[in-house]
């Protein structure tokens, strides 16, 4: 288990990230504010398999809400999601980790649809809802 000093300072340096790629989307990995600290977390305190734990929260939609994406837009997030992790067979229920996305393609995700659908998302909302049709959902919450 992770203490709560350990907690802050993963929180800042994938804060600069975050903020880094945003700033330049197309930056090579080695111009990124990497974390400088990357050892300083105990050896074994997070799950080998890199496995979410159980107590987040499953991705809901909320009732009597209209969240349901048209296929354009189903589209235009498959095609960010296909251009991100380089490739082409990505299906609108397919989960990020599962393709093997990670923090640096969620932060890219974000930049583009920032950047061509003009929509802001929490990297947390990748966390709850890390399929093509989940983050559509959330383009239009945003939206509305």
């Amino acid at each position: 288990m992770l203490d709560r000093a350990s907690c802050e300072m993963i929180a800042a340096d994938l804060r600069a990230l975050i903020a880094g790629v945003v700033a330049r989307p197309d930056a090579p990995i080695g111009e990124l504010p990497l974390p400088s600290r990357a050892g300083s977390v105990q050896a074994g305190a997070l799950p080998a398999t890199g496995a979410f734990p159980e107590a987040v929260p499953a991705f809901e939609r909320a009732a009597g809400t209209e969240t349901e994406p048209d296929d354009d837009l189903i589209g235009e997030v498959t095609a960010i999601w296909c251009e991100t992790l380089n490739r082409p067979d990505i299906k609108p229920d397919d989960d990020l980790f599962d393709l093997g996305g990670h923090s640096l393609d969620i932060t890219r995700i974000v930049a583009l649809v920032r950047e061509r659908m003009d929509v802001d998302l929490s990297f947390e909302v990748f966390i709850d809802a890390p399929t093509v049709a989940g983050i559509a959902e959330e383009i239009v919450r945003s939206r509305r």
